[in-house]
């Protein structure tokens, strides 16, 4: 009786030691990812908020301000063609376009801790996604890239949405309106 009980003891701190063990990985899993994805929107929020960043969105603003005031949508091609054939204008706007592209794929692929990079980004993917990228559509030739920004812009939106939502309701209060 006494071995029986010895080995029943046994077997179950076995089974509380694995128990233990698998459970402080699972712990430790989810608090690494959890960190990986703060780091991942931290690193894009340091390339959003740096001086080349901050120069070309200011360039890329002032060379699409009067494409885009036409209110037509554009492909990435046309763009392309109606920015002025000047490379450096292109490369701002490029730049500008290509990171938020990159906040869009990563925001799909989710890469990104969402309600951080919402306080950190939303203001600036705001903008962009109602001033600018709105007005993209997808090329015929969709290795020029237009695919991949078009699921961007709405992947983007989709982010954005809580957070619009979010200031409206401010809004509402800030004006005296019932939520």
């Amino acid at each position: 009786m006494e071995l029986l009980a010895a080995f029943v003891g046994g077997f179950l701190g076995m089974v509380g030691a694995f128990a233990g063990v698998w459970l402080a990985n699972r712990y430790q899993s989810r608090a690494q990812k959890r960190q990986t994805l703060r780091d991942t929107t931290v690193a894009l929020y340091t390339e959003l908020t740096s001086v080349e960043m901050l120069t070309s969105r200011m360039k890329a603003s002032k060379i699409l301000d009067p494409i885009i005031s036409s209110h037509k949508p554009l492909s990435i091609t046309e763009l392309g063609l109606n920015v002025d054939s000047d490379f450096e204008d292109w490369f701002h706007v490029a730049r500008v376009l290509a990171f938020f592209q990159k906040l869009g794929l990563y925001l799909r692929a989710g890469y990104l801790d969402e309600e951080l990079a919402r306080e950190l980004m939303g203001d600036a993917a705001m903008l962009w996604c109602d001033h600018y990228l709105s007005y993209l559509v997808q090329d015929v030739d969709v290795s020029l890239g237009g695919n991949n920004a078009i699921l961007a812009r709405d992947c983007i939106n989709a982010w954005l949405e809580p957070y619009r939502a979010q200031l409206a309701a401010a809004e509402k209060q800030v004006r005296g309106e019932k939520a």
